[in-house]
C-alpha cells in the first residue's frame, strides 16, 4: 500500500484465510476481513468461490462466535447475489460454524437443510459433485463427523448411509491414505448408530 502496489484476488483470498491467524477478538478480525472486502471494493475486485470459502474460513476457527452463524448465513445469500454456487468446502465450513464442537449445535437443523440443498445440487449437475476448491475435500469427513455424534438422526444418518456412500466411493482414490481411513471410520459409524434396515 505505501508503495502504490495494488493487490490482485489471490492476495487478497490469503488476506481473508490468513486472519484466521491473528490474535484480536472475533470481532476484530471480522472488521479486518470487511476492510479487505471494502478494497475490493473499491479497486474493483470481484469477489470469486474462493473468496467466500476464506471468509468462511476464518469464521470457523472463531469457535463460539456468537455471530459467527448469522454472518455464516449473510454469506450465502452474499454468494447467490454474486450468482456463486457453494462448493463441497463451503458447506463443510458452514457445518462447522453451526456445529463448533460435540455439545454445541445439536439442536440446529442445517445439516439436514444443507443434505437438502446438496441433492439438488446434484441433480442439476447431473448427477455428479465436482471438486470445485481445495476445501471441498473437507466436506464428508464433517457432515460423517457431525450426523453421527452431534444429530444422531436416524433419518439423517439413512440418507448418508443409502445416498451419498457412493460418491464417496468415487472420490476416496483421490484422498489422503488418512482421510480415507477417517471417512471409512465415519461411515461405518453412521452403519452403526444408523442401521439401513431399521
Amino acid at each position: 500500500k505505501q508503495n502504490n502496489i495494488l493487490l490482485d484476488l489471490i492476495t487478497y483470498n490469503y488476506l481473508l484465510r490468513s486472519t484466521s491467524l491473528i490474535k484480536e477478538t472475533y470481532d476484530t478480525r471480522w472488521l479486518f476481513m470487511n476492510d479487505y472486502l471494502n478494497e475490493m471494493k473499491q479497486n474493483s475486485i470481484q469477489p470469486n468461490l474462493r473468496t467466500f470459502n476464506s471468509i468462511l474460513y476464518t469464521l470457523r476457527r472463531c469457535s463460539l462466535y456468537e455471530r459467527g452463524p448469522t454472518l455464516a448465513l449473510s454469506l450465502l445469500n452474499e454468494m447467490r447475489q454474486c450468482d456463486i454456487e457453494p462448493s463441497l468446502g463451503t458447506w463443510a465450513h458452514i457445518i462447522m460454524i453451526f456445529y463448533p464442537n460435540d455439545q454445541i449445535g445439536y439442536d440446529t437443523q442445517i445439516l439436514p437443510q444443507i443434505m437438502d440443498q446438496l441433492e439438488k445440487q446434484f441433480e442439476l449437475n447431473g448427477k455428479q459433485f465436482q471438486w470445485r476448491d481445495i476445501d471441498d475435500r473437507e466436506f464428508f469427513f464433517n457432515a460423517m463427523f457431525k450426523a453421527t455424534v452431534n444429530c444422531r438422526d436416524v433419518d439423517l444418518g439413512k440418507k448418508y448411509n443409502l445416498r451419498y456412500f457412493f460418491l464417496l466411493q468415487t472420490y476416496i482414490s483421490e484422498m489422503q491414505p488418512k482421510q480415507r481411513i477417517r471417512i471409512e471410520y465415519f461411515y461405518e459409524m453412521g452403519i452403526y448408530w444408523f442401521p439401513a434396515g431399521k
